[in-house]
């Protein structure tokens, strides 16, 4: 169960960049991807990438009517803008992806495995059984250091988890 007070957030690590965004529920349940978002260097300091997470884990969790099929590039073209990004399938070919799922008073930090853009496993699936689990209010170096332990344990392209 997600926090009703604190929004998920996605962090992507690209070859050349950090991607960091924040995720609305839509009222047929399910999450979309949303701004604010933001870009880091993959240099950033575990304390720059866990204090950006912070910032945006503290925007509250809307709930947004459901878009169309053919809506959703007018509803996320603003995220992938603020990322660098034309589509999400660069996401699925070059990226590793870490979930943040706050529940009450804890942060799940979710490595993930990368099962591409077709198939049946296509997208991103959360390892639930390497999650970390960190108190919400972890230090936000502590919680960059996690990030960056769940991003190193997400498989992404020409890497297995």
């Amino acid at each position: 169960m997600i926090s009703h007070q604190l929004t998920p957030v996605h962090v992507y690590e690209l070859p050349d960049r950090l991607f960091v965004h924040s995720m609305v529920r839509t009222e047929a349940g399910f999450l979309l991807a949303v701004e604010p978002a933001l870009c880091l260097p993959l240099q950033a300091s575990d304390q720059e990438l866990g204090a950006a997470a912070q910032t945006l884990l503290k925007s509250p969790l809307r709930t947004v009517p459901t878009p169309a099929r053919t809506e959703y590039p007018a509803v996320t073209r603003p995220v992938l803008e603020a990322g660098g990004l034309k589509s999400w399938r660069t996401l699925e070919r070059k990226a590793r992806l870490c979930e943040l799922v706050p529940q009450d008073d804890r942060l799940f930090v979710f490595p993930t495995a990368n099962g591409g853009s077709r198939g049946d496993g296509a997208g991103f699936h959360a390892l639930d059984a390497q999650r970390l689990d960190l108190a919400l209010d972890t230090p936000a170096v502590d919680l960059g250091r996690a990030i960056r332990l769940a991003l190193a344990e997400s498989n992404g392209p020409g890497r297995a988890a």
